[in-house]
């Protein structure tokens, strides 16, 4: 049963407890309608004390029922917030690959001419939109970085090694985007 005939299906019964109910009362029923047991106030039962024992177990069953619904969907609803993770993850590596590939096999030796790719994060952020980072395009430009700067390229991409020296990082950095 989809949620749009679950939710007929309740308006309905809802609808109908309510038109039994009012009935209840008119007719000045208050309790168990079926066994003959009244109460002296209508206005503190609860309205399906007027409503047949029958409905009133169709009543919980229909409740457990949509319970059971309600929490089978908050499941399927963080199963897919799961799935759409997995594939906004899959699809930052894929971005990702796809520039340094370019970069190692178009653009190995760049030059302001011809640039390399910026590759995005591991996050998929983009380095330069997203960090405000200058673009790693070319060699000259990644050794004019600040220290700040490598550091935050290298945790970008998951390179970050404090004991190198700064000549060697700049070097694997390079390396890790598809430069020579």
């Amino acid at each position: 049963m989809d949620d749009l005939a679950a939710q007929k299906l309740f308006e309905s019964t809802r609808n109908a407890i309510e038109k039994y109910s009012e009935a209840a009362k008119e007719a000045g029923v208050a309790g168990n309608a079926a066994t003959g047991q009244q109460s002296s106030s209508y206005h503190n039962d609860h309205p399906l004390d007027a409503a047949p024992v029958w409905f009133q177990d169709f009543r919980r069953e229909f409740d457990d029922f949509r319970r059971e619904l309600g929490d089978f969907r908050q499941k399927m609803e963080e199963d897919i917030n799961t799935l759409k993770a997995g594939v906004s993850a899959m699809q930052a590596k894929m971005d990702q690959s796809e520039a340094v590939a370019f970069n190692r096999h178009y653009r190995a030796d760049a030059s302001a001419e011809r640039p390399w790719r910026v590759v995005p994060f591991n996050d998929g952020t983009h380095p330069v939109d997203s960090k405000n980072l200058p673009a790693l395009t070319t060699r000259p430009a990644a050794e004019a970085f600040t220290t700040a700067q490598l550091k935050m390229y290298e945790e970008g991409y998951g390179i970050y090694r404090p004991n190198q020296l700064r000549s060697t990082r700049v070097a694997n950095l390079i390396e890790f985007v598809g430069g020579v």
